[in-house]
């Protein structure tokens, strides 16, 4: 088979799932992920004959697609904040919203060296990774409850030289930071999408990513909010910031927990779509 006729076979057989354009997308996707060729190389050899080795690997990427599987665990890798992060179905598929916060973080914190930083709820360690990386003299701790996530957090810090320590624990069980230090900067982007919300979602986001990841219950959907605001009123160093990424359309509840905890210059921050995105604050003095 040619990589025209694969290029239509993807669209034909893709098409009760996903649009033309996601379906193309995927198909570029996994020509660069396993032939190493990017559009233009695929234009100057698209009616060609492919190898029986290289049209079973494409085939095998679009069967595992069909079953619903996200292209980001097929491939094993997801693109974010300029660096491959291992992916799979123990972590949560990082999102274009969360390399928003990433910049916001590190544009917040310029030239501020030394600086201690905790990722709570670290999945696959794209922020800790991301901020280890950009920023090399901040000491960046990243935990997480889930012995999985931890394990494909500590591969990716491996692969990519990222100083970053890991903690195993459950941020719902802890209120007070002291037994982890104190720190300058504590950013999350916990669970936040409501059981309610599930009936709108994809099949491959509800079936494949975990949902230890996604849901929290409608009746108390800051469940996570409320617990890592209280845990950083403890462990963050007078006027440490905190910064959140979280449900679009729970942006002023969540800066009404946060300033009950005891923060201050508290701010709701819109995404590049324009939706409430991300909250910030900022700890009190002691008192």
């Amino acid at each position: 088979m040619t990589l025209g006729g694969l290029r239509r076979l993807f669209a034909d057989r893709l098409s009760d799932i996903y649009d033309t354009c996601e379906a193309d997308g995927m198909f570029f996707r996994t020509v660069s992920h396993c032939l190493g060729m990017n559009r233009l190389e695929y234009a100057a050899v698209k009616d060609d004959e492919l190898s029986e080795t290289d049209t079973k690997r494409m085939t095998d990427v679009l069967n595992r697609l069909l079953q619903g599987s996200p292209l980001q665990y097929v491939l094993g890798i997801q693109r974010f904040a300029g660096y491959d992060f291992c992916v799979d179905g123990s972590v949560l598929i990082p999102r274009p919203e969360t390399e928003e916060l990433v910049q916001a973080i590190l544009e917040g914190n310029a030239r501020r060296d030394g600086l201690r930083v905790l990722d709570i709820g670290t999945g696959s360690g794209a922020i800790a990774v991301s901020l280890a990386l950009a920023e090399p003299s901040w000491s960046v701790s990243a935990m997480d409850v889930s012995p999985q996530a931890l394990a494909t957090a500590r591969e990716n810090a491996s692969r990519m030289g990222a100083q970053v320590e890991f903690i195993m624990a459950d941020i719902l069980s802890m209120q007070d930071g002291v037994p982890y230090g104190r720190y300058d900067v504590i950013v999350s982007n916990p669970p936040y999408v409501l059981e309610s919300e599930k009936s709108r979602m994809h099949k491959n986001v509800l079936e494949y990513e975990p949902a230890l990841a996604l849901f929290v219950p409608d009746e108390d959907p800051l469940l996570f909010y409320r617990a890592i605001s209280r845990f950083a009123a403890g462990a963050l160093e007078p006027a440490g910031r905190l910064y959140f990424e979280i449900n679009a359309a729970l942006g002023d509840a969540t800066a009404d927990l946060v300033r009950s905890c005891g923060f201050g210059d508290v701010a709701v921050w819109k995404d590049i779509s324009g939706r409430d995105r991300f909250v910030y604050a900022v700890r009190g003095r002691l008192p």
